[in-house]
C-alpha cells in the first residue's frame, strides 16, 4: 500500500513539475529582462533600442514571452482560456485587493439580484393562463374596483371581449362535508369567469347565468388541492352537496392541479349583483377576441362611457371618464409598481457605489503595475494584449462577485418571509413564487458583466495609453499622471454622494416610522385580542337570530377567565372595514353620493377599545332590534359632512336600493381612531393621523338588515374583541371551547393581539426602512473604506515628501492638516452634491412619509454631521500614521 502511495505521489509530482519550471522560467525571464530594459533606458537608449538588444541576448525567452501575452496563432478559446489563467495568476499574488473587491461586488451584486427578483415575481413574471395577454381589466389608472352597476351594463354593451366577468374577494367559509371540516379561502365570480382565464374545470363546469342570480341554486366550485384533503380525489364528488357557512352548496366543478386565481382561493361560489349596487367591489376581467385590438377595445369604451353617465346619472363622471381596459398582467402589479421600481433604483445606487469603488481600486492597482505592462509593451506585447489582459482581470473578478451575490440573493430571498407579513407578501407575489429563474439569471449575467466592464475599461485604458519610456524611468514610488488621481477622486465624491441620497431616505423613512408610532391612534390597544370568525352564509345572517347569537355568545365569552370585557363587529381600528353608499344627508356638505366606511358593533365595542364619547350617547340596551333604527358617527364624520360636532338628531340613510336599510338618527359622536379607509376618503399612511380619519358610522349589531349583513359578511370576517388578562392559562383554548357551547359550527379562524394587528399594519413601512437602513449602511461602509483607501494611497506615494517635510521643521498638525485636507474637500464636494440629488429623490418617497417633510433640514443635517464625522474618521487614521514617520526611515524607504 505504501509503495502504491509513493508511486501515485511520483507521478504527480512528474506532472506538476513542467508547470513549476514554466513559473520560475518566466520569474527568472522577468528579473533579467527588467533589468536590462531598465538600465538600457536610464542609459538613454530609446525603448525600441531597448527592445531590439534584449532580443539579441535573450531572444528565445522574450519570443516565448511574447507568444504567452499576444497569443500568436491560438484559437479564441485557447486564448480566453489562457488570459483568465494568467488573471488568476496576477489575482492570487494580491489576495488582499483581490478579496476587497469580490466582497464588494457580492454585496452590490446581491442586493441587486434579490431586489429584482422580487420585482420579477411581482411585476414581470407572465400570469399562468393561456395566452394571458389578451386578458384585460376595467380599471382606473392606478387599478382599483368598479361598482356591480357597471359590471353588469359594460357585460351588455360590449362586443370585443369573448367574455366578460367579474370577481369580488370573500371573506372565507367554514367548509364541511361531514367527515372533513375546515376554514377555506373563498372568492365570489360570476358565469364566464373561468372561460375569461382561460382555464376550465377539468371536472364538472363552470357557473351558469341562472346560478349568478339572487334566487339562483346554491353551487360551489373547489380547488384539486381541497378536492383531495377533503374527497381523497374521489371521482364522483361532482354532484355531492358540502356545507359553506351552514348552507349546502352543490359542488358543480374541480379545478386543476397548480391553478389559482388573484387573488388564491380553495372554494368558488357565484357572484350576484345587480344594477342598483353601487359599491366599488369588483374586479371586472374581458378575454379580448382573437380578431380584435387593445385599440378596438378602448374605442368601443368611449361610446360605451356616456350612455353609463346618462343611464346612471348619480355615477362620478370624473371617475368614468378615466376608466380604460388595462392589461391583467399590468393590474395585478399597479400598486406595487411604485415602491418595486424605487427599491430597484435604491439598489441600484448601491451597486453603482460598488462598482465606483472597485474602479478606484483597479485605477490604484493599474498604477502601481505600470512598469510591469511598459515591460512587456517594450518587448513587444501590443496593446490590444494589454488591454484584453485587464479586462479579463476585471470579468474574473465580476464572476466570482456575480456567484457570492447569487449565494447573498438566495439567502435574502429566505429571509424575507420573515419581516413580510403573509399577507403582504400574498398580495405583493400574487400567486407567484419568489424564486431565481432564467430571467434573474440573465438580469444577474448583464449586471455583472456590465459591472466589470465599467471598472475594467478604466484599468484598461490607463494601461494602454501608458508613456512605455516614461513608466520605465519611474522610480518606485512615482506619484500616479494627473488624470488616474482627478478619475479616483471623482469615484470618491460619486460614492460620497450617492451614501448621502441613501442616508436622508433611510432617515427619513425612520422618521416616519417613528412619527407613527408615536401618534396617538385613538384607541388602547395594551390587553385586547382580536377572534376571527367567518359569518358567511350562516344561518345567523338572519337579524333575529344573529342578535340572539351575538348575547349567547357575549355572555359565554365574558365567563372566560381572564376576559374583561368583551365585543362583535365587523371591523377594528387599523384594519380597513365595509364600504357602503350612503345618500347625502340634509343639510350635509357633500350633496353627492358617496361610499363610507360602515361598522356594526355591539354595545361595549366603544368601551374594550376605551374611545372617547364627545357628544351624545353610546349604545345600550335601548338599540335593540325593532326600536329606533340609530347610528353613532366619528369626529370625522361630523366635520366632513356637517362642518361640526352638533349634529344629533340629524339622519343618515343608505342607498335604499342598495341596501333596504331605513333612515337612522344620529344619537353619538365619538373620537376618531387610526384606520385603513375602504371608502377611498383618505389613502396611506394619511389615515395615521387624527386630522386625516376618514369618516365611520357606527350602528347597533341589532338592527343590520339581512341583505347588509349578507354584504359584509362576504367581504370580511367578524371580530370578537376581547380586553384579556394575557397571563390567563390556556386562553385562547378556553375561548374556543366557549364559542363551541354556542355553535359548533362557527369556529374561530384565529387568534391576534391587537398589538400584533398594528405592527402588521406598519409592516411595509417597516420593511422600507430596515431596507434602506441595510443599504444606507453597506454605502457608508464602501464609501468609508474608498476614501480611506485614497489617503492612505497618496500617502503611501508621498512618504519621501512627508519625511523631508518632518525634517525642515513641519509639525505633527501642519502634516495632519495637509493630508487631511483633500479628504476632506473631497467629501464636502460629494456630500453637496448628494443634497442637491437628495432634493430631488425625496419627492419620489413623499407619499411613504408621515409628519415629517421630504426636504426635512434635521434629517439633512443629521446626515451631513454623520457624513463628517466618518470623513475625519476615514482621513485621520492614515495622516496619522504619516505624522508620525520619522525622517531617516522615509528616505531609506525611497
Amino acid at each position: 500500500m505504501a509503495s502504491f502511495l509513493r508511486q501515485g505521489l511520483r507521478r504527480l509530482a512528474d506532472r506538476l513539475r513542467p508547470a513549476t519550471r514554466d513559473r520560475d522560467m518566466e520569474a527568472e525571464m522577468r528579473f533579467h529582462v527588467e533589468a536590462l530594459v531598465r538600465e538600457h533606458v536610464d542609459a538613454g537608449m530609446s525603448v525600441e533600442d531597448a527592445r531590439r538588444d534584449a532580443q539579441r541576448r535573450f531572444g528565445s525567452v522574450v519570443r516565448w514571452k511574447e507568444r504567452g501575452h499576444e497569443v500568436r496563432g491560438a484559437g479564441v478559446f485557447e486564448t480566453a482560456v489562457r488570459d483568465v489563467r494568467v488573471a488568476g495568476r496576477s489575482l492570487r499574488r494580491s489576495p488582499g485587493f483581490a478579496a476587497t473587491v469580490i466582497v464588494t461586488l457580492v454585496l452590490g451584486l446581491g442586493a441587486t439580484t434579490a431586489a429584482f427578483a422580487v420585482v420579477n415575481a411581482a411585476l414581470l413574471k407572465p400570469l399562468p393562463y393561456p395566452e394571458a395577454e389578451r386578458i384585460f381589466v376595467l380599471a382606473l389608472p392606478d387599478g382599483g374596483s368598479q361598482s356591480g352597476r357597471e359590471f353588469l351594463y359594460v357585460r351588455e354593451r360590449t362586443s370585443v371581449f369573448e367574455r366578460i366577468a367579474a370577481q369580488r374577494r370573500g371573506s372565507g367559509w367554514n367548509f364541511s362535508t361531514g367527515s372533513f371540516s375546515e376554514y377555506v379561502t373563498a372568492l365570489r365570480v360570476s358565469a364566464g369567469y373561468f372561460d375569461v382565464l382561460g382555464v376550465p374545470p377539468f371536472h364538472g363546469r363552470e357557473f351558469s347565468t341562472t346560478e349568478e342570480q339572487g334566487n339562483g341554486p346554491n353551487a360551489v366550485i373547489i380547488s384539486e388541492a381541497l378536492w383531495r384533503r377533503a374527497f381523497n380525489s374521489a371521482p364522483d364528488t361532482v354532484g355531492q352537496v358540502v356545507d359553506l357557512g351552514g348552507v349546502t352548496h352543490t359542488v358543480i366543478g374541480i379545478m386543476p392541479s397548480g391553478f389559482a386565481t388573484i387573488p388564491a382561493a380553495d372554494v368558488w361560489t357565484p357572484l350576484r349583483t345587480n344594477l342598483g349596487d353601487a359599491g366599488y367591489n369588483y374586479v371586472v376581467v374581458g378575454r379580448l377576441s382573437t380578431d380584435a385590438s387593445a385599440d378596438q377595445a378602448a374605442a368601443e369604451l368611449d361610446v360605451v362611457r356616456p350612455e353609463l353617465l346618462e343611464t346612471f346619472p348619480n355615477l362620478n363622471a370624473q371617475r368614468v371618464g378615466f376608466l380604460l381596459w388595462m392589461p391583467y398582467e399590468e393590474y395585478v402589479g399597479v400598486v406595487w409598481r411604485f415602491p418595486l421600481v424605487a427599491l430597484l433604483g435604491a439598489v441600484g445606487l448601491l451597486l453603482l457605489i460598488a462598482c465606483t469603488n472597485v474602479a478606484g481600486l483597479q485605477l490604484a492597482r493599474a498604477t502601481d503595475r505600470r512598469k510591469e505592462f511598459a515591460t512587456l509593451a517594450a518587448l513587444g506585447a501590443g496593446r490590444a494584449a494589454l488591454v484584453r489582459h485587464a479586462l479579463t482581470e476585471s470579468m474574473v473578478l465580476a464572476s466570482l462577485g456575480a456567484i457570492g451575490g447569487l449565494g447573498v440573493a438566495v439567502s435574502v430571498l429566505r429571509l424575507i418571509p420573515a419581516f413580510v407579513p403573509p399577507e403582504m407578501l400574498d398580495a405583493l407575489l400574487a400567486g407567484q413564487s419568489l424564486a431565481l429563474d432564467w430571467r434573474v439569471g440573465v438580469m444577474l449575467g448583464a449586471t455583472a458583466v456590465a459591472a466589470g466592464l465599467f471598472f475594467g475599461l478604466f484599468a484598461a485604458y490607463e494601461t494602454a495609453t501608458a508613456d512605455v519610456q516614461a513608466a520605465l524611468g519611474e522610480t518606485v514610488h512615482t506619484t500616479p499622471g494627473q488624470r488616474v488621481a482627478w478619475l479616483r477622486r471623482s469615484f470618491s465624491v460619486v460614492q460620497i454622494a450617492l451614501t448621502v441620497v441613501l442616508l436622508v431616505a433611510a432617515g427619513l423613512l425612520s422618521r416616519t416610522i417613528l412619527n407613527i408610532t408615536a401618534t396617538d391612534l385613538g384607541f388602547d390597544a395594551s390587553g385586547v385580542i382580536i377572534g376571527k370568525m367567518s359569518l358567511q352564509g350562516a344561518p345567523a345572517e338572519d337579524p333575529t337570530r344573529l342578535s340572539t347569537f351575538f348575547d349567547r355568545a357575549l355572555a359565554q365569552l365574558r365567563t372566560v377567565p381572564g376576559v374583561l370585557e368583551v365585543a362583535a363587529s365587523n371591523g377594528i381600528p387599523v384594519e380597513r372595514t365595509s364600504n357602503l353608499p350612503l345618500e347625502p344627508p340634509a343639510g350635509a356638505l357633500l350633496e353627492e353620493p358617496r361610499s363610507v366606511d360602515w361598522q356594526y358593533v355591539t354595545a361595549d365595542y366603544f368601551d374594550v377599545f376605551r374611545m372617547s364619547l364627545l357628544t351624545g350617547r353610546l349604545f345600550d340596551n335601548r338599540d335593540r332590534a325593532g326600536a329606533a333604527p340609530v347610528a353613532i358617527v366619528n369626529d370625522a364624520f361630523a366635520h366632513t359632512y356637517f362642518g361640526d360636532r352638533n349634529i344629533l338628531g340629524r339622519h343618515l340613510q343608505l342607498t335604499p336600493a342598495f341596501s333596504q336599510d331605513p333612515p337612522r338618527e344620529i344619537i353619538g359622536v365619538v373620537s376618531n381612531v387610526s384606520m385603513r379607509s375602504n371608502s377611498g376618503f383618505v389613502r396611506g399612511v394619511s389615515a395615521r393621523s387624527m386630522s386625516g380619519a376618514p369618516p365611520v358610522i357606527y350602528v347597533p349589531a341589532a338592527q343590520v338588515s339581512e341583505r347588509v349583513n349578507q354584504l359584509v359578511h362576504q367581504i370580511n370576517p367578524m371580530n370578537w374583541a376581547l380586553r384579556v388578562n394575557r397571563g390567563e392559562p390556556a386562553l385562547e383554548g378556553n375561548l374556543a371551547a366557549a364559542m363551541t357551547t354556542v355553535d359548533p359550527t362557527l369556529p374561530f379562524i384565529r387568534f391576534e393581539a391587537m398589538d400584533t394587528i398594528i405592527n402588521t399594519d406598519l409592516a411595509l413601512h417597516r420593511a422600507l426602512t430596515v431596507f434602506a437602513a441595510v443599504l444606507a449602511a453597506i454605502a457608508t461602509v464602501l464609501a468609508c473604506v474608498s476614501l480611506y483607501g485614497l489617503v492612505a494611497y497618496t500617502v503611501s506615494r508621498c512618504t519621501r515628501e512627508v519625511g523631508i517635510r518632518i525634517a525642515l521643521g513641519a509639525t505633527t498638525g501642519q502634516v495632519l492638516r495637509n493630508i487631511m485636507k483633500e479628504g476632506l474637500l473631497l467629501t464636502a464636494g460629494g456630500v453637496v452634491l448628494g443634497l442637491l440629488a437628495a432634493t430631488l429623490v425625496t419627492q419620489v418617497v413623499a407619499s411613504f412619509l408621515f409628519g415629517v417633510a421630504p426636504l426635512d433640514p434635521l434629517t439633512f443635517a443629521a446626515v451631513v454631521a454623520f457624513v463628517a464625522v466618518i470623513a475625519l474618521i476615514a482621513t485621520a487614521v492614515p495622516a496619522a500614521r504619516a505624522a508620525g514617520t520619522k525622517p531617516a526611515t522615509a528616505l531609506r524607504a525611497e
